[in-house]
């Protein structure tokens, strides 16, 4: 199974990524094409409308004031413009075909003839004289009222409808069905270009709209849904980030749980096998006739086990942090006299490593509300970790001052220092800093700067570490000055 995770992990994640960039690209893509057909659609069947209505009216212009009410029902009606559109459409060899319309009083005639023949006809393909190389401008001077209508209403209604591209014409005459006035520029591609439409019935001329891009509009019209599949993608990938995050803390836990049992057992099995030794060189030797020698075994005995029910004290008092249940009991400390004690009960430890602890005097002393046991337990940590990694001979120098309310200590050595990757993560439960092989050179438990730190933020305090490599280490702890 470890070998499955190491293996497959990391891939399998970025395959699933990978998957959903593709599926929301995929389900966007289909989408885009879906709002682009849509919109085109909406855009034919508007121009559609406002070609009929400007058919009506160039045709309600030529017949006096009067009744229009079936005339109007008539050529507004849908199926009068599916019969128009599929003549205009028409474009068959051989075919002529001719369109008028006669008004006789209050009667509109309207004739539509069809003629099929072998020789290709005239009339539909050839532009009349009048109309040949005629430009825009022209055009729109030409046809002074129904083309500016024409424009005019489908702009409006693109505007209604959302459309945001500069819309361009195109006209052509229904004789032949040739260009005549183009306002797009040669060569210019546009994405959007409408059938045919007749508008005026006095000039048979034929509109057509053209868009250069639609993609705005519809990418605008879809702002919803790319958010939404872009914060999809966003909490996907937030939720596989705390997983393997949460994955690779589980795997460095585990790890320094293996580290720590390494390496606790040998740090119990030391102090044991020294006062094992110890009680050993007693008997062997009859040390009762050498008191000098007798108390030196006795003393080293004694301050194996005071380390060891250390270690074990800190095992324990870690437990009881993680259950909530550390009781503190608060004290008037006074800190310089605390650190004197602690340094002079570790002067055997100093006198074996050629360490040596230089305690700046201060004017005054400095209070704090404190548990005595915890808070020398503390300084016991920091001062043995500086014996331990110092640079021999060691050299530990510690200063008090005030600082807002707050007494600050500063215990500095001369030791390798802490790179700064590492500044964070030192305090975190069972994390060394790595050495080589799977057993530190150094002994240690990883529980010392965690039970440091969680003791000093339960009296209020904090402590930070200044260092770079080849530095050494200052570590600075802060406590509320007591009032």
């Amino acid at each position: 199974m470890k070998w499955f995770k190491t293996s497959f992990t990391y891939p399998l994640i970025t395959l699933a990524l990978l998957a959903s960039v593709g599926l929301q690209s995929a389900w966007l893509y289909q989408l885009f094409q879906s709002q682009k057909q849509q919109i085109s659609q909406q855009i034919d069947e508007m121009v559609n409308d406002q070609a009929k209505t400007n058919l009506y009216l160039s045709l309600a212009s030529l017949r006096p004031i009067g009744n229009q009410r079936q005339m109007r029902a008539f050529f507004l009606s849908r199926q009068w413009q599916q019969i128009r559109m599929a003549y205009d459409d028409m474009n068959i060899y051989g075919l002529d075909a001719n369109f008028t319309i006669n008004l006789q009083g209050d009667t509109t005639h309207v004739n539509m003839d069809f003629k099929v023949t072998d020789t290709p006809p005239k009339s539909r393909r050839e532009v009349a004289p009048e109309l040949v190389g005629l430009l825009p401008l022209a055009v729109l001077k030409k046809d002074t009222v129904a083309l500016p209508r024409m424009l005019k209403s489908i702009a409006q209604r693109l505007g209604q409808m959302g459309v945001t591209a500069v819309p361009y014409y195109r006209i052509s005459t229904f004789i032949s069905g040739k260009q005549i006035a183009n306002t797009l520029a040669p060569g210019t591609h546009a994405a959007y270009v409408s059938p045919k439409h007749s508008y005026n019935f006095k000039h048979h001329y034929q509109y057509q709209l053209m868009l250069i891009s639609l993609d705005r509009d519809i990418w605008y019209k879809m702002r919803y849904h790319v958010i939404s599949a872009l914060l999809m993608l966003f909490l996907t990938g937030l939720a596989f980030y705390y997983v393997i995050n949460l994955y690779r803390k589980q795997q460095l836990y585990a790890d320094a749980k293996a580290d720590f049992s390494n390496n606790m057992t040998h740090e119990f099995k030391t102090p044991i096998a020294t006062v094992s030794l110890a009680l050993e060189s007693i008997g062997r030797y009859d040390l009762a006739s050498d008191p000098e020698k007798l108390k030196n075994y006795i003393e080293i005995g004694r301050f194996e086990l005071q380390r060891l029910n250390l270690m074990v004290e800190k095992v324990l008092n870690i437990n009881q942090q993680d259950a909530e249940e550390l009781r503190l009991n608060l004290q008037l400390y006074e800190v310089q006299a605390g650190l004197q004690q602690v340094v002079a009960a570790m002067k055997l430890q100093m006198a074996k490593t050629y360490s040596s602890i230089e305690i700046e005097d201060t004017a005054e002393p400095y209070f704090v509300l404190a548990d005595p046991i915890h808070l020398s337990n503390i300084f016991y940590n920091l001062i043995d970790n500086a014996i331990k990694y110092g640079v021999k001979p060691t050299k530990i120098n510690i200063a008090l001052s005030e600082a807002e309310e707050n007494v600050i200590i500063r215990i500095a050595d001369n030791g390798p220092g802490i790179a700064e990757k590492y500044q964070e993560v030192i305090f975190d439960r069972f994390f060394r800093i790595p050495d080589k092989g799977a057993i530190h050179q150094v002994k240690g438990s990883g529980l010392g700067l965690y039970y440091v730190k969680q003791t000093l933020e339960r009296h209020g305090g904090s402590i930070m570490v200044i260092s770079g490599p080849d530095k050494g280490a200052t570590f600075v702890i802060t406590l509320p000055a007591a009032k």
